[in-house]
């Protein structure tokens, strides 16, 4: 069904009269929203905390029997490597420069 624009007129003019009541409605009653909303967060803080907080708390952790393999030769690289900046730092030259300013 196409509308005339005289009849869109009329339905923007009737739902424009109604959004701009609403921040003044939000004012008048302001101590109400702001409870309401205060109530709907703790809610919905609770319902969160409850899921992802208390409810895993509750399951059974699963245990697994092999052990963390510790990598010697991974080990032995990253000593290396520590050997080396060590090595870097201890042989940097300690030249002194004159103060440009």
């Amino acid at each position: 069904m196409l509308q005339t624009p005289q009849n869109i007129k009329k339905t923007f003019s009737k739902y424009g009269l109604v959004i701009k009541k609403i921040p003044w409605l939000l004012a008048s009653h302001a101590f109400l929203f702001i409870l309401v909303f205060v109530c709907l967060e703790l809610v919905l803080g609770e319902l969160l905390f409850y899921h992802y907080v208390s409810s895993p708390a509750h399951q059974q952790i699963q245990v697994t029997d092999t052990p963390a393999a510790f990598g010697e030769k991974t080990y032995q690289s990253v000593l290396g490597e520590w050997a080396k900046r060590q090595n870097v730092i201890d042989n940097f030259s300690q030249e002194k420069y004159n103060n440009p300013f």
